[in-house]
């Protein structure tokens, strides 16, 4: 292994404010920590004003009776090496797929822990990644599962930045980081469950792969090329759908947690062309769809209908078409209510944890909030005729599933307000001439503070 090499390809990523090591304890991650505190130690670090603070992370799955035992040798390597080791436990929900529920808690501590200019280095390795693109293959993944891991990609964190992660064994085989280890004379655990061939991963290591390494010796480095091929082409039709997604039509609605897309600007490209960029558009907002549910989007995008209320509901996000526009909705809506609420309006006032109303202006006035139960009639500023507000709703094209939660502000028995949205010429003689109405969204984990029912 070309130790030069390794720290030539680390060099970008001396700016980082910390290393974060991935540490299992084992044979991997553990020559990984000791390669990048050597380095950190080197004379090639010191040409460099400043150095990134280096520091392990374990996660404890509490998934083997060895778990704790683990946790002490860790502790015990870090204290040798004089790395700060923070440890997390994490709790697996029982069912389901193992592995990718292990890997989701796993990547949640990462989430949380980073900060931007942080750096976590995983030690994943060549033979990580033929397994990765034979698993993705027999699960039938496209051009972007099939480029299986990148060497180096942006990593969210927990205070909205991002966050690179980095896996610089990527290129070398487990035999030759053995042969380091073994030369170091480093100690690692070894986890008996990755010998258990219930699991697909551990199926594929120890009777799939040793069949075809058998008859083509050369397959990790042939499929190597291939994954370079791929995340070449990946890279292309990301670039290509950057290029046409900047001349789309795209709103966003920080109320709703709520994006949208004009679909005449997506079906003036061609067939493929449209689906890159609705996949890279979705994305975007963290929304990846299988094969049918993708299958189901395009159905309704090509049925030729202008409104369709509900379309697909994946995890709490939900995708819907109204006005030839795509909306996607990343949380849920709030339980519809016909509850009344009593407004102090020189105070805020929180609606059932969801959201809360404030005047621009605070007035010593009592208000009442409802909400939509058909038949409403407004007069508009400046309007000398009633007019429903349904009409009103609709010629403002606010989405039909918005509309039912939308507050209505009466004063007395008469309608002075819709939402944010209109004072009504009532409202004046209430509020004042230059008031307004302001609708914030209470976070999901906002506490719930008491509603001011009637």
């Amino acid at each position: 292994m070309n130790i030069k090499g390794f720290e030539q390809s680390l060099e970008p990523f001396f700016c980082a404010r910390v290393w974060w090591v991935g540490y299992s304890g084992g044979m991997d991650s553990h020559l990984l920590l000791t390669l990048l505190q050597q380095l950190l130690r080197s004379d090639f670090a010191q040409s460099f004003d400043r150095l990134p603070h280096l520091k392990a992370l374990h996660i404890n799955h509490q998934l083997q009776p060895q778990a704790a035992a683990w946790e002490l040798h860790c502790q015990r390597v870090c204290d040798d090496l004089a790395v700060p080791l923070l440890i997390e436990r994490v709790n697996i929900p029982k069912g389901g797929n193992t592995e990718a529920l292990a890997r989701q808690a796993r990547y949640a501590v990462f989430t949380q822990q980073l900060c931007q200019q942080d750096v976590l280095f995983l030690g994943h390795h060549q033979d990580d990644q033929l397994e990765t693109f034979f698993y993705r293959l027999a699960r039938g993944a496209g051009v972007k599962g099939l480029s299986a891991m990148a060497w180096q990609r942006d990593f969210p964190c927990h205070d909205k930045g991002s966050a690179v992660l980095v896996r610089p064994l990527l290129h070398f085989s487990h035999a030759e980081l053995l042969e380091v280890a073994q030369s170091k004379q480093l100690s690692w655990v070894n986890d008996s469950s990755n010998a258990d061939t219930v699991y697909d991963r551990n199926y594929l290591r120890h009777k799939v792969l040793p069949l075809f390494k058998r008859r083509w010796p050369a397959l990790a480095r042939s499929v190597t090329r291939v994954i370079k091929h791929l995340q070449e082409h990946q890279q292309l039709l990301s670039e290509l759908a950057v290029e046409d997604l900047a001349r789309c039509d795209v709103q966003a609605h920080a109320f709703w947690r709520e994006h949208s897309i004009a679909l005449a600007d997506v079906f003036c490209l061609s067939h493929l062309r449209s689906k890159n960029l609705l996949r890279h558009w979705l994305a975007l907002h963290e929304l990846s769809l299988n094969d049918k549910q993708d299958q189901m989007l395009w159905q309704a995008l090509t049925a030729n209908k202008t409104e369709q209320k509900f379309l697909l509901q994946i995890g709490e996000c939900s995708l819907r078409i109204f006005n030839r526009r795509l909306y996607c909705s990343q949380s849920p809506l709030p339980v519809l209510t016909t509850e009344t609420f009593r407004w102090q309006a020189n105070d805020a006032l929180p609606i059932n944890d969801f959201m809360q109303l404030s005047l621009s202006e605070a007035v010593n006035v009592t208000l009442t909030v409802k909400f939509r139960q058909g038949g409403e009639q407004c007069l508009l500023h400046k309007q000398s005729q009633h007019k429903s507000l349904k009409n009103i709703l609709q010629e403002a094209s606010i989405p039909p599933w918005h509309r039912s939660v939308l507050p209505l502000i009466y004063h007395g028995d008469i309608l002075i307000a819709i939402a944010d949205l209109y004072l009504l010429a009532p409202a004046r003689a209430v509020l004042g001439e230059d008031n307004r109405i302001i609708m914030t969204r209470l976070s999901n984990d906002h506490q719930k503070l008491p509603d001011a029912k009637l």
